[in-house]
């Protein structure tokens, strides 16, 4: 338990990987939209609900990067994947937080 400090040398070569950097947003998205959540004010509910559409819109794009890995899932995951458009998850995320408009 004497080597608890983590060194930033650790943490940076952490950072540098794309993916992990979208996972710790994703994560920070969500404890920020937890805590807007309960926060009394409709304008804090309003944006909890969008903060948590784009975190999950954040965690489908990083589970379909983990199943593209898997040799039974990715080639259904690149045909959902032609399938479905982005532009059409950012309409969903715009009807949800109607409140905003």
């Amino acid at each position: 338990f004497n080597n608890m400090n983590i060194p930033t040398s650790q943490i940076s070569a952490y950072m540098k990987d794309y993916w992990n950097q979208l996972d710790v947003l994703a994560i920070i998205l969500f404890f920020v939209g937890f805590i807007l959540r309960f926060l009394p004010s409709s304008q804090c509910f309003c944006a909890a609900r969008l903060i948590f559409s784009i975190d999950l819109t954040i965690w489908f794009i990083r589970s379909m990067a983990i199943f593209a890995a898997i040799k039974r899932l990715g080639p259904k995951l690149v045909m959902i994947g032609e399938m479905v458009d982005f532009s059409s998850l950012t309409k969903i995320n715009k009807q949800t937080n109607s409140c905003f408009f």
